[in-house]
Order: structure tokens, then C-alpha cells, then sequence
């Protein structure tokens, strides 16, 4: 099967999907494997391939406004399922969908915060106050 790449908007819609194959290219630039008409991009803004081992390589091309992931700024990584790749005003993604169990496996998942429960003040209270009556056992010596 093949991997495919989402390219999305900065709404996070999906506007095109590329099955990669090799290494391809995308850029503002129509020579690209995959052109993006989007100013804040280079013509050739980045680098996609598959490993050996089937992992997926991004290489930034040394971009004039750079490529980034959560913020912080990226040249070379190997992606991750859940992994969003900010270039210009788009984004990169694995289609997880798509993926086969042996490639899902390869790839690996990305170690994303879990996302926190919001429990009413009161419950919030019981616990802190159960908690630290229970460090206070804790840590009392005999």
C-alpha cells in the first residue's frame, strides 16, 4: 500500500492528498513534484522520501520562512502519525487512514500530551485536600 500525505489548509482542511512514492518535493515552484500556491512558501520548500526502514523523512530546503512542528522550528525529521508540519500557511500530515498496520508500526505515533479532563472546582478541591492528607502518611516517620 502506498503512504499518503495530507496537505492541508490553515483552517486544517485537507486540500490535496500525495501518495508518496520516492522523493518528492513541494514549493510554490510548478517544478515541484507537488506545487502549493502559497507565497510564504519556497519554491522548493521541502523534501519528502521514505526510509529503508519505511519511516518518512521531511528535510526542510533551507526554506526562507522555514518549516515547524509545535511551534518549534525543524529541518530534518522523521514523521510521526499525528504529526502536523507547519510550511507556510499549510500544514503536512500522515493519512493514518490509509496506512497498513506494518506501516503504522514503523512510522510510530507521536508523543502528543493526553488531553486533560476538566473536573468541577469541587471535585478538584476533594482531591488536592485527599492528596495532601495522604503525602502527609506518606512522608510522617515512626
Amino acid at each position: 500500500m502506498t503512504i499518503v500525505i495530507n496537505i492541508l489548509n490553515k483552517t486544517k482542511e485537507i486540500i490535496c492528498d500525495i501518495p508518496l512514492q520516492g522523493k518528492i518535493s513541494i514549493g510554490r515552484d510548478v517544478t515541484c513534484s507537488y506545487p502549493v500556491d502559497d507565497k510564504s512558501l519556497s519554491k522548493t520548500h521541502c523534501f519528502l522520501e521514505i526510509s529503508d526502514k519505511g519511516k518518512i523523512l521531511f528535510t526542510d530546503n533551507d526554506s526562507s520562512n522555514g518549516s515547524s512542528l509545535d511551534g518549534s522550528s525543524i529541518s530534518n525529521i522523521f514523521l510521526k502519525i499525528n504529526d502536523k508540519i507547519k510550511i507556510g500557511n499549510h500544514y503536512l500530515q500522515i493519512d493514518e487512514k490509509q496506512l497498513t498496520s506494518t506501516e503504522k508500526l514503523n512510522i510510530g505515533k507521536s508523543k502528543k500530551p493526553e488531553t486533560q479532563l476538566t473536573l468541577p472546582s469541587k471535585e478538584i478541591t476533594e482531591c488536592k485536600t485527599k492528596h495532601l492528607i495522604l503525602s502527609k502518611k506518606i512522608t510522617k516517620k515512626s
